[in-house]
């Protein structure tokens, strides 16, 4: 996101007069959008986590918004197809209105931010039941445990290579101290 004066006008000028945006996922998609002009991602297993990963990216697949491809020969399909029958923003404009400004185009979103902060601001605390690291691990490690779960499901047994449980059988973590 550009911080400058000029280089806001650059970054403006590059999403206004293009024919479309190619992007893994950023809030350049989103931008673009609102100026008019379609989203083009290719999904790979390369890019899984900063896609589908994410909690917002199957908003941005709604249809008529972003679109993905599977290969790379299907990206550059639609490309060429984006390139020779441009998107007009009508297409565009349902995903802007329900995503980016569901309160109404003409309604500005600055003073409904700053009262949600407001507002959070004045709410009663909660503790977290997890510490930081393990909210943001959970993802990862339970995709992992799944995932070996399945292995062990198939196979029968642990994943070679994988160090062997230090407990010893019968016990469980509060009483194997």
């Amino acid at each position: 996101m550009p911080l400058f004066d000029a280089s806001k006008a650059d970054y403006f000028d590059s999403l206004f007069h293009c024919e479309g945006v190619v992007a893994v996922n950023t809030t350049g998609m989103i931008e673009a959008g609102i100026v008019g002009r379609t989203s083009f991602t290719l999904l790979a297993p390369e890019f899984a986590a900063t896609q589908s990963g994410t909690v917002h990216f199957e908003h941005l697949t709604s249809p008529g918004f972003l679109r993905t491809a599977t290969t790379v020969e299907e990206h550059h399909r639609q490309l060429d197809s984006e390139l020779r029958q441009p998107s007009n923003a009508q297409l565009l404009e349902p995903f802007i209105k329900e995503f980016v400004r569901p309160r109404g185009l003409d309604v500005p979103a600055t003073p409904i931010v700053v009262n949600a902060i407001e507002e959070l601001g004045h709410s009663r605390r909660v503790a977290a039941s997890d510490g930081l690291v393990p909210r943001l691990l959970r993802r990862a490690l339970d995709r992992y445990v799944i995932s070996e779960a399945g292995n062990v499901a198939r196979d029968g047994q642990p994943a070679k290579g994988k160090r062997p449980s230090l407990r010893t059988p019968g016990t469980t973590p509060s009483n194997s101290a």
